[in-house]
């Protein structure tokens, strides 16, 4: 399986642009992730209100995968560490079926089963509470692929915007920079820390709401999935129609080719 991380840019207003254009471009970074990943692929979902990010000026819901949270340990955590922390958790699994993203410090830790939603965030929420735990999060999915968000997000100021005055809001958050990509002026990728107390999916909103803010998004994995070859796929709605997401079309109002196929 193949996870790339995405951002777009956008011409006027604030939003997500994930794996989707609006009138800007996109970078992609890739990174081969083992085909374990597939045990979780078949996931109940909840969907989740409270869970959501903004595209254009819309606010888009997420739904949970009420199966598997993904988690960031502290650097310098040893296996054995990791295991002992997680077995005071009755409801998660067993390591031999934690799935790591090593490149990108990800584990995913599967459930032993179905689980209420308010299971899933209290045992996020006791997670992120231990010093051995940078960051842990709810997994994501959208039109069928999965969505994981670590504790980076991408924020573009306004342009002219001092860069005191960036620095200044970063610090008051409690979110470092980790770069400054070529993306345009006053772009950063942010994280957050043990003293932000939000996720980065909740700070990519909140700094989309500023006014010193073009756009904030919080910097989505995404799980791909292989498609066929053929030049005019993409063109051919009805044989798997995604809805060009999210605002054309009926999602699944098609004959399920790749389902077949």
């Amino acid at each position: 399986m193949t996870v790339i991380r995405a951002r777009g840019r956008k011409s006027k207003g604030k939003g997500k642009m994930g794996l989707h254009r609006t009138t800007g471009f996109r970078i992609v970074h890739l990174c081969m992730i083992a085909a374990a990943v597939v045990a979780i692929a078949a996931t109940p979902l909840q969907a989740a209100p409270r869970y959501y990010y903004f595209a254009d000026n819309n606010q888009i819901e997420l739904d949970v995968r009420t199966n598997v949270i993904s988690v960031g340990f502290a650097r310098g955590i040893t296996n054995a560490q990791k295991e002992e922390i997680t077995a005071r958790f009755t409801v998660l699994s067993d390591p031999s079926q934690w799935i790591y993203y090593q490149r990108v410090g990800i584990t995913q830790i599967p459930f032993r089963g179905d689980t209420p939603l308010a299971l899933v965030e209290s045992t996020i929420n006791t997670l992120r509470s231990m010093p051995q735990i940078r960051w842990a999060n709810p997994t994501f999915e959208i039109d069928g692929a999965m969505y994981v968000i670590s504790d980076r997000f991408i924020v573009k100021f306004l342009p002219d915007l001092a860069r005191g005055v960036i620095t200044t809001l970063n610090e008051r958050q409690g979110v470092e920079v980790i770069t400054e990509p070529d993306w345009g002026p006053n772009t950063f990728i942010l994280r957050t820390t043990k003293e932000t107390g939000s996720s980065a999916l909740e700070m990519a909103n909140f700094y989309h709401n500023l006014p010193q803010v073009e756009y904030a998004e919080p910097d989505f994995l995404v799980q791909v999935k292989p498609v066929t070859n053929d030049t005019y796929y993409s063109t051919q709605w009805f044989l798997n129609n995604t809805g060009g997401y999210p605002y054309y079309g009926t999602p699944d109002a098609d004959i399920d080719a790749p389902e077949a196929w």
